[in-house]
């Protein structure tokens, strides 16, 4: 059996054997030892107690990725070989994963953001032997110097979760972030905004500034159509238009609502 199910370059690996003698003297031959072989390599070290062989060794980086193989044959004190060297565990298995995970997708719910708001993301990775740890160590999520929100981060597979919303203290601008993650190996990879494939997210503080306001007609009577052109300046970190989900709200004349309201950029 081994002693864990995935390891990476310089972990060093144990694997017990346990042996039944029937009729013999029960006990497994301590000279000389057991060949044991790893990955066509020796042994860093063979422990033979009784009928129990420990057999250690510490993955290479010339060890190739994929399932860990080995060779052991053992003899009982009287000198009686086993006919077949054993090749196999007999449960469990260990997979050799030498690389880190790869980012496939980071995807945010919205680019603009007001404080209050709240942003959700979904991070895709790709890892072909393994998925990613949610504990020990979980992911390491950092947005603009502040944790996720509270219980939504979720890891399913190779994908990982998480909302995030703003507050007042954050710094109007860019939206900044570092995430990371290990595999089940415990190769990690690290995540910031530059990985962003739904576009770069902003935060905006400010609200926009009234340039004009014109009506037309500028004189009405009973039953006439006016038009009020509302134009709007935005800051640096502005997105360069106004809201058009939810509409603005609009009142005329003792709090009544206009026939329709229409958004189009600062307009």
């Amino acid at each position: 059996t081994p002693d864990v199910t995935h390891a990476t370059v310089d972990d060093v690996i144990t694997i017990t054997a346990v042996f039944d003698d029937g009729v013999g003297v029960g006990a497994i031959q301590e000279s000389p030892l057991p060949v044991a072989r790893v990955m066509g390599n020796a042994a860093d070290s063979v422990v033979v107690v009784g009928l129990t062989v420990s057999v250690t060794y510490t993955i290479r980086s010339s060890d190739p990725d994929g399932a860990l193989y080995f060779s052991l044959t053992v003899a009982d004190d009287v000198d009686n070989f086993m006919p077949e060297a054993i090749t196999a565990f007999t449960s469990g298995s260990i997979i050799i994963d030498k690389a880190a995970p790869t980012v496939d997708s980071v995807d945010a719910s919205a680019n603009h953001f007001a404080v209050g708001d709240t942003v959700s993301f979904v991070v895709d990775f790709g890892d072909v032997r393994d998925g990613i740890k949610d504990a020990n160590p979980a992911p390491i999520i950092d947005i603009l110097g502040n944790p996720p929100d509270a219980d939504t981060v979720v890891v399913d597979g190779l994908v990982l979760t998480f909302d995030y919303t703003f507050v007042s203290g954050d710094p109007e601008g860019d939206v900044t972030f570092t995430i990371i993650v290990e595999d089940l190996t415990g190769n990690d990879v690290t995540v910031t905004e530059s990985s962003l494939t739904s576009g770069s997210l902003w935060l905006d503080k400010t609200a926009p500034t009234l340039v004009s306001a014109v009506s037309t007609p500028l004189w009405a009577m009973e039953g006439d159509t006016i038009e009020l052109t509302l134009t709007y300046s935005e800051t640096a970190f502005g997105v360069g238009s106004l809201r058009s989900s939810p509409l603005p709200v609009v009142t005329f004349m003792d709090a009544q609502a206009p026939a329709s309201v229409v958004v189009n950029g600062l307009t």
